[in-house]
């Protein structure tokens, strides 16, 4: 999916926070089409919550920046599942040695 020019460079004005449901879903369609992510359910929750962390004198916010926090909440949760399967590999590697 690719974004057009037009819509790429308004990303980076800021715009106002959504204030209803339809001006939330243009939201979660534009950012993701910004970050190249399907829109679901699970991005809306991230969407969502990220709005809810700015702090509370921010009313307006360029859609790119949203667009790379959710790229590195994606990142971090791919992150997150390989050091632990690392974890469990090792876990599992050192415990037949221990028994010896």
């Amino acid at each position: 999916m690719t974004v057009p020019l037009i819509k790429k460079w308004k990303s980076y004005l800021p715009e106002k926070l959504p204030q209803g449901i339809k001006e939330f879903d243009a939201w979660v369609d534009d950012i993701a089409c910004l970050s190249e992510l399907p829109v679901n359910d699970k991005l809306k929750k991230v969407i969502g919550t990220l709005i809810l962390q700015l702090p509370p004198n921010v009313a307006y916010v360029p859609k790119k920046h949203i667009a790379n926090l959710v790229k590195k909440a994606a990142a971090n949760q791919v992150s997150v599942e390989v050091l632990q399967l690392i974890n469990e590999k090792e876990k599992a590697e050192t415990k037949p040695q221990a028994v010896n």
